[in-house]
């Protein structure tokens, strides 16, 4: 890993271990490449940097596939780039197209929003913020119903 990759993993884990401290007492991880690879009910499902490389046509499938593995009172964190401004997210497609040879595409926070509502998830915590010259967000979100 580029020490920029491990860093921003280590302060993602940190973030997200922070945010489950009053619901998880123990943590187990499990990478995924799909949701349908998950199974069972989770109290913690991270979905990071992910979304955007989803073909935009299973980006809401795949989305309400996750959330459906996440327990009652349990918390889905997502974190992802950018939809605007326009440069940033200029900046992050390239980087992509460059780096994984890939052309993203990213989804709006309000969408995303949208997509946790109807799923039964209220907003925790919301979050904006650059490094370097990309942008990213970040959702923590508890399953209510």
């Amino acid at each position: 890993f580029p020490y920029t990759t491990l860093f921003r993993s280590l302060v993602l884990a940190r973030m997200a271990a922070s945010a489950m401290a009053d619901c998880c007492s123990s943590l187990t991880f499990r990478q995924c490449a799909s949701p349908n690879e998950i199974e069972g009910k989770w109290e913690a499902v991270l979905m990071v940097d992910v979304l955007h490389h989803v073909p935009i046509e299973k980006q809401e499938s795949f989305w309400k596939a996750a959330a459906l593995c996440v327990s009652m009172g349990g918390r889905l964190i997502y974190k992802d780039m950018c939809h605007q401004p326009m440069w940033r997210v200029g900046m992050n497609r390239l980087h992509d197209l460059v780096v994984a040879k890939q052309w993203i595409h990213e989804v709006p926070l309000k969408t995303v929003r949208k997509w946790a509502s109807d799923s039964g998830f209220k907003v925790i915590h919301e979050e904006r913020y650059t490094r370097f010259w990309y942008g990213h967000e970040l959702l923590i979100l508890e399953k209510c119903s």
